[in-house]
């Protein structure tokens, strides 16, 4: 957005701003109406958004030389960057025919845009016999909603020069794949949004009383230092932490604006909330409100928290390990560089204040190799004792683990075992469930509040982490760890003894690690205090086993013959110099696990479903929560349930074809939906016989939840832990 005499000419990134910040649109247009009013005011600089930025021009880069290569540099024009010409050369390259056009300069109305590339296509246009459609190159392996809207703005932009839309528009990813679109089937959405878009440049007022409220927006783009503090300032209901955006709204309509509000509100019942949603997000925002002003958070042990809170925690084992993975997102299929464990033993090598073990990689190559060294050191000890675990705070190690281990098709059965066997604790999830914390974010560094003191390495976070990590690989890193004598060779012969001095990058990430995997070990310990002095025991998830069938029983034989056949297959391949230079074998023995690598995905997708919270089930668009059973019908081949569902939840109502209910391993089948009122909808189901009989049994006969099953999948619900304990009774407190 800049003005130009007086008027303002806005971008297709200007129009994603207003699509995905109302607050940062706002204030974008404020700095350039009345900069007085922003003086003082620091836009943030995210190094980690600079870095991406950088990655996105090589790759832009790159896909120019490839097009280059296969028209010909002469059949590809490049358009230099300046405004007052770029407009007249890019008409000039479009009418004399350009197979490619790079950095096309597109105007239409108040709008104005350099696209990364318009590509020829035949067919008839005001060019003639030829026209262009818009190509855009991004960084994500995926396609998001506003590429496609950016597209869409580029492609009517074009229509103005060539006279026609063009039908579809091209979004290169970082994997280098081509996502290709359909523009008529996004054009009217665009349409909209722009317009809503000039409307509020049309309608926008230079004052700060009409500011968007930043609580209402899903994020505040480079203003949200300055959002931060306007929320702190008004005590904005945002602050609460969990809350969510449909919910604010609702509170907005029952005139509580603000967390001091919400906290010492009377009120019992808020008309689209769920009256169990409403007590959590109140006494949340109220413990934050308590906890103003104090050296330390508040917190309060959770009395009912189903399984999931300090009940999940198991006892303690001499061999339990406390884990965190430093990962590298923006290589190619990303890579998990280092792989740091914290565990107790005085006489192995120390981190800071306990042991402490690390397997590090810079390639593919060596990730695997990490991977595996990992899991088998993980995976001896398990064998030493099954009640160990491995402790972590949130998904990502898990995610890791899980993708490494089908992308690679190495230790499955291991990886397999140990979740099975519910090895690895989810910290995260313990406290979330197990606490209300005077936080605003339930992030370890916020949680840290409660049990350490504040963290003094030169990495500071994450996003930090990546880029530090990113500048080592810049300046030639991984060449120098590969080939120098005191590198990657002399960690692996001697990893315990290996001499970090030599290697300052790599050394302050290695300590931030430490003290992320040394942090999450005392979190545990901690939390085992809590779970002490409130009289909680560990609960373990009980499996229900039952016998096999016959049929069942010879599947498994013949799945178990069809995996060692798979096996000399890819060990013939390994084997065999020839067959590893055959771009056809690699292919097929790629194949062998293409359904098992599919397949996966949906089955952990459908475990974590399992695990999680019921707050964090309304926000999964794959889950019908709290049906209300209005009536059963008997048919020949089953019982038909028919019930209602508050509309508010975000369901897939395309996807949910069939479903588990929760707590249950009854099977529905045959789900449909149907509108009632704007606010309920009607759902039906099918169960088999002995399930009805089942449904009927239980205490979820009038109210059940349905999670969506992977129908391809034979499911067995809960986890089989080696140690088991029985639950006690749960006491609360308040605590500094």
């Amino acid at each position: 957005m800049y003005k130009n005499n007086a008027i303002f000419v806005y971008s297709a990134s200007d129009l994603i701003l207003h699509m995905s910040s109302p607050f940062a649109s706002w204030m974008a247009r404020l700095a350039i109406e009345k900069p007085n009013l922003v003086k003082g005011v620091e836009k943030d600089h995210d190094e980690m958004m600079g870095l991406l930025a950088e990655k996105g021009v090589t790759h832009e880069a790159l896909f120019l030389e490839q097009l280059q290569d296969e028209y010909g540099s002469d059949n590809v024009a490049v358009i230099e960057e300046n405004r007052a010409t770029a407009g007249a050369d890019t008409i000039k390259a479009m009418q004399a025919g350009y197979k490619v056009i790079f950095q096309a300069y597109l105007q239409r109305d108040n709008f104005a845009g350099f696209a990364d590339f318009l590509v020829r296509r035949e067919g008839s246009s005001e060019l003639g016999d030829y026209y262009y459609e818009v190509w855009d190159t991004k960084l994500s392996k995926t396609t998001r909603p506003y590429f496609i809207v950016q597209l869409c703005c580029y492609s009517w932009m074009l229509e103005d020069i060539q006279g026609i839309i063009p039908d579809e528009a091209v979004v290169v990813l970082g994997d280098k794949k081509h996502d290709r679109y359909r523009i008529a089937a996004y054009y009217s959405y665009f349409q909209s949004l722009k317009q809503q878009f000039i409307q509020k440049q049309t309608d926008f007022v230079a004052d700060l009383s009409t500011m968007p409220d930043p609580a209402m927006t899903p994020n505040h783009g480079a203003w949200a230092s300055y959002a931060k503090e306007l929320m702190e300032k008004s005590d904005s209901l945002a602050l609460v932490a969990g809350i969510r955006k449909t919910q604010i709204k609702k509170l907005y309509e029952a005139d509580i604006t603000t967390l001091t509000e919400l906290a010492t509100s009377n009120a019992e019942y808020i008309k689209g909330i769920a009256p169990e949603s409403f007590y959590k997000i109140k006494a949340q925002a109220d413990i934050q409100r308590l906890s103003k002003n104090k050296e330390k958070p508040l917190f309060e042990v959770l009395k009912e928290d189903n399984g999931k809170g300090l009940t999940s925690l198991p006892k303690e084992s001499p061999l339990d390990v406390f884990f965190d993975i430093e990962g590298h997102p923006l290589l190619d299929g990303g890579l998990e560089y280092l792989w740091g464990v914290s565990y107790h033993n005085k006489k192995a090598t120390q981190g800071k204040a306990y042991a402490f073990k690390d397997w590090w990689a810079h390639t593919q190559q060596q990730e695997k190799r990490a991977f595996e060294g990992f899991i088998d050191w993980i995976y001896e000890r398990f064998k030493q004792d099954p009640c160990m675990h491995v402790y972590h705070y949130a998904s990502y190690e898990i995610t890791a683990m899980r993708k490494l281990s089908t992308r690679e098709q190495t230790r499955l059965d291991e990886v397999a075992e140990m979740l099975k066997h519910g090895v690895f604790i989810d910290l995260y999830k313990v406290v979330k469930n197990g606490l209300l914390i005077g936080e605003p974010k339930y992030s370890i560094k916020n949680v840290e509040h409660l049990y350490r003191g504040k963290r003094t390495t030169d990495v500071a976070n994450g996003g930090e982490s990546v880029v530090f990590y990113e500048n080592w690989r810049e300046q030639g890193g991984v060449e120098n760890w590969s080939e120098k004598e005191n590198g990657y060779q002399s960690w692996l012969d001697n990893p315990d003894q290996f001499d970090w001095q030599a290697w300052p990058e790599l050394n302050d990430i290695r300590d931030y690690n430490i003290d992320d995997c040394e942090s999450t070990l005392e979190l545990a310990e901690w939390l085992r205090v809590q779970q002490q002095q409130s009289g909680i025991s560990y609960t373990a998830p009980i499996e229900e086993t039952k016998e096999k069938t016959d049929q069942q029983k010879e599947n498994d034989k013949k799945r178990q013959a069809l995996i060692q056949r798979q096996q000399d297959l890819i060990e013939q391949f390994e084997r065999s110099e020839s067959l590893q230079q055959d771009p056809k074998a690699e292919t097929l023995v790629s194949l062998l696990h293409f359904y098992t690598r599919e397949k996966k995905p949906q089955l952990w997708a459908y475990f974590d479903r399992l695990e999680k919270s019921d707050s964090e089930l309304f926000d999964d668009d794959t889950v019908v929560q709290n049906i209300i059973i209005t009536e059963s019908i008997q048919e020949e081949k089953g019982v038909k349930f028919i019930g209602t569902y508050a509309k508010d939840q975000p369901i897939r109502t395309d996807k949910i074809t069939s479903a588990t209910v929760q707590n249950s391993d009854i099977k529905a089948s045959k789900i449909k939906f149907s509108d009632l009122t704007e606010q309920q909808g009607e759902i039906s189901f099918m169960l088999k016989p002995e399930a009805a009989e089942q449904l009927n049994e239980t205490a979820v006969t009038d109210m059940a939840t349905l999670l969506w099953t992977p129908l391809s999948f034979e499911i067995s619900h809960g986890l089989k832990p080696l140690c088991q304990e029985k639950r006690k009774t749960i006491a609360v407190s308040l605590k500094n």
